[in-house]
């Protein structure tokens, strides 16, 4: 299990990098070319909080704990969260690709939608 605030500082970081602007919108992949789905920006969020996870950079994707399109799941749970939502309405890499912008995807996590309180 996490420490429960580890977990608070990871989301509240992801939250904030969300709403940055550092992270240029992409879709489909976690990061492709310097473009991040919200997960990726996750992923980035995680290694800078000193969680292991090895990085690639490839020549078209960035391939974090050998996956590309959805984070590995240690990285789900460190951060506490389900890409699926709490209602079964929607999920995290849908809002994502079909081009929901960050600040709104932040807004969602920030209501606690994504969050599985006892992972």
């Amino acid at each position: 299990m996490t420490n429960g605030l580890k977990r608070e500082t990871i989301r509240h970081d992801w939250i904030e990098a969300l709403r940055s602007g550092e992270y240029p919108q992409g879709n489909m992949y976690l990061n492709s070319r310097g473009s991040y789905c919200c997960l990726g920006v996750l992923c980035e969020v995680v290694i800078e909080h000193g969680v292991p996870l090895t990085k690639d950079d490839g020549d078209f994707a960035c391939r974090y704990g050998g996956c590309i399109y959805m984070p590995p799941p240690s990285v789900m749970h460190v951060a506490g969260v389900d890409n699926v939502s709490a209602d079964g309405e929607t999920n995290l890499t849908a809002m994502n690709d079909k081009g929901v912008r960050f600040a709104v995807i932040a807004d969602r996590l920030e209501s606690g939608a994504f969050w599985m309180e006892n992972s």
